[in-house]
This record gives structure tokens, sequence and C-alpha cells, in this order.
């Protein structure tokens, strides 16, 4: 199959969107589940099998996971209206939530938000609304995710 567009130049204009996205993304605070650190202080204690000969003295420590990413961000200001599927005669009315921000991240930070709790985003938390979207010009570069915010 003929390629229309060489290699070299395709390595050209993904450089070009990388350098759109680089001048555009602000800084995001992704959140992840806090990870569960159990402290023992008796040796002789086995915390899998409940081992009596060793005292229960452990104590769990939640260390927040926490990573800061850049994306492209766009606050949805047409809550009130109706968004229509792009077909013609289409029935299906789709309304959005108010306050809905459109996230737009590369894939080491997709791969990091995809699984994740919630976001923050100019000091206000977000929850992931909906399933993720890649794009690119000639593969999965970015991806695009919907937040809706927890206040």
């Amino acid at each position: 199959m003929a390629n229309l567009i060489p290699e070299s130049q395709r390595g050209y204009l993904k450089s070009i969107i990388d350098d759109i996205h680089d001048t555009f993304a602000r800084d995001i605070v992704v959140y992840k589940d806090a990870k569960r650190v159990v402290i023992s202080t008796d040796p002789n204690y086995n915390y899998l099998y409940n081992n009596v000969s060793g005292e229960f003295g452990t104590s769990v420590e939640n260390q927040p996971q926490s990573q800061t990413f850049k994306a492209r961000i766009l606050y949805e200001d047409k809550q009130r209206e109706k968004n229509f599927d792009g077909e013609a005669n289409s029935q299906i009315n789709v309304e959005r939530p108010i306050g809905q921000v459109r996230l737009k991240i590369n894939e080491t930070g997709y791969l990091y938000l995809k699984n994740v709790k919630r976001v923050e985003l100019d000091g206000r938390k977000f929850i992931i609304d909906g399933d993720e979207r890649p794009h690119g010009l000639f593969g999965a570069e970015y991806y695009t995710f919907y937040l809706r915010p927890i206040e």
C-alpha cells in the first residue's frame, strides 16, 4: 500500500503537533488511590497467618499518590444548549453536565490517568466522566477525557 506522506514528513508533522501541545498545555495534578503501607513493630508477628507467637503491633499508613502532567484544558461554556449527533435525521439529544471540562493529554499522562480517582485543575477537583477518546495524525498520540466537577 502506498503512503501519501513519507516518513520524514510524518516526523516533522508530529513534531509540529507536539509543539502546539507544549505551547497551550498547563499543569494538572492527578491523584490515585492512596498506597497502603503496613508497618509492623514486632518481627515475630506474621500478619498473613495471624501468628500468635508475636504481638499485634502493626499500624497502617496511607501514602497519597499524585503526579503532575501537562494537558490542554477547555472549559465547556455551552452547558445549557443541547448537542446533537452529527448525522442527518439524528434523534439523539446529548446534554452535558454543568461545569464539564475537556482535557487533552499525551500518552504518558493517559497511562497514568486512565485509572485515577480524581483530577485537580485550577484548585477545583474533578472526576472522569465517560471513556477516553484517542486521536492523532498517524496514530493514538493524544487522548481526550471529559471531566465532571465533584462539588
